[in-house]
């Protein structure tokens, strides 16, 4: 999907907001998209923070890019970590098919990114699909955010994945089985959760996938 078909997603809250003043919080069925940089504590201690933010400027403008090319939706980074959402505001069939995708994207793009530095950054990504709320809290810097289990559990899975993988839940993997090659974790521990089927997603299995 182009940057303008995603522009759509914005603008529909944005619309929303200019004609009722507000978004209000409703459900929506879609797959969350974690990622944070392993080791990156470590890592700023090697580079000056000059450096290491012009390094993750030039990193999570190039995963806006993915994810726009995809249809996600932006939500947030936190420090190293980059968060967006398939299926909201605006509803997509293939939710878990594009936010895996992009995934894969995101990790051609790093390997690209970290050709010839001396330091580079590794990534671990989480995926997780299930329905959780959207809208916009607040009046101050009024943004499309989301909430709910299924957005922690997404998280659970980066930080129980593994550097420069891609980790994903059973209901991704009964979504994208056919058209993605995935290797069985079987049960992994989450934090603080119920141990989950995992899958690490390793590739395409058909250039359609896309």
């Amino acid at each position: 999907m182009s940057t303008a078909c995603c522009a759509i997603h914005y603008q529909s809250v944005a619309d929303e907001i200019k004609f009722n003043g507000e978004y209000p919080a409703r459900g929506f069925d879609g797959t969350i998209f974690f990622s944070d940089c392993a080791g990156f504590t470590r890592l700023a201690e090697k580079i000056s923070a000059e450096l290491l933010i012009e390094r993750l400027h030039i990193l999570f403008s190039g995963t806006d890019k993915i994810m726009q090319r995809h249809g996600g939706t932006k939500i947030k980074t936190i420090g190293d970590s980059y968060m967006a959402c398939f299926g909201a505001p605006l509803p997509q069939q293939d939710h878990a098919r594009r936010a895996v995708n992009a995934a894969l994207d995101v990790i051609d793009f790093l390997c690209d990114f970290n050709a010839g530095q001396p330091f580079p950054i590794e990534m671990r990504i989480g995926i997780h699909s299930g329905e959780f709320m959207g809208g916009v809290v607040g009046k101050d810097r009024m943004q499309f955010d989301i909430f709910g289990d299924n957005v922690n559990i997404a998280s659970r899975f980066e930080s129980s994945g593994e550097k420069g993988r891609i980790n994903v839940s059973e209901t991704v993997f009964q979504q994208v089985s056919e058209l993605f090659n995935c290797e069985n974790r079987g049960e992994i521990a989450l934090k603080n959760k119920n141990p989950m089927k995992a899958y690490f997603v390793t590739g395409r299995l058909k250039e359609d996938a896309r």
